[in-house]
């Protein structure tokens, strides 16, 4: 490392250079660093450039400009450069069409997913009552129907998940008394949620 004035250093055109060419904008902070007066061999400053690391949903930063082994730029260019220990690696271009590919499709499935109205609650159990055959019977909702099912959670009536917690519940009194299991019925998949009906309700 070699000290140097300050007044070789114009901060402003690094930061010109860097909102221009990287994306996202990066808030990078400029140092100053007084070599120690201690050592008599030399003199001046150290500038630091701090790059803050940018959070995983943002990675990576991409440069809208190459640049050649000579420093030249590269016109309608652009690179993704990855830091490496002490060296700058770039992201492969196979790499770079799968993110693009993996782009586009998750972009196509939220497009397909075109929100619904929001549910009449009383529509909504009139129907579910409809749909079990039990319109004449008193029925108590322990929760209501989703407003808005934008499909089922991830996991959550898979095997050894909240359908089995329902199914399978560490209670002293038997699948035959007032709780959420059931000897007869699983919980199903129904409007973004779980239904679980025709419990027995036997010692309620």
């Amino acid at each position: 490392m070699t000290p140097f004035d300050k007044k070789l250093v114009d901060s402003t055109k690094y930061k010109d250079v860097i909102t221009e060419y990287v994306r996202p904008l990066l808030n990078v902070k400029f140092f100053w660093y007084d070599h120690p007066k201690g050592n008599p061999e030399a003199s001046g400053h150290y500038f630091v450039i701090e790059v803050p690391a940018l959070p995983v949903a943002d990675r990576w930063a991409m440069v809208t400009r190459g640049i050649t082994d000579n420093g030249q730029f590269i016109k309608n260019s652009w690179t993704v450069p990855i830091r490496n220990g002490d060296t700058t690696a770039f992201l492969p271009q196979d790499d770079v069409y799968r993110l693009l590919n993996d782009g586009l499709r998750a972009r196509r499935e939220t497009d397909a997913a075109v929100p619904k109205p929001a549910a009449d609650p009383v529509r909504a159990r009139e129907a579910l009552r409809a749909d079990l055959g039990i319109e004449e019977t008193p029925v108590l909702f322990f929760q209501s129907i989703p407003d808005h099912p934008r499909g089922l959670v991830p996991g959550m009536y898979a095997d050894g998940d909240l359908r089995d917690v329902l199914s399978n519940q560490d209670t002293l009194r038997d699948t035959h008394a007032f709780n959420w299991a059931s000897a007869y019925k699983r919980p199903e998949p129904r409007e973004g949620g779980l239904l679980l009906a025709d419990v027995p309700l036997a010692g309620c």
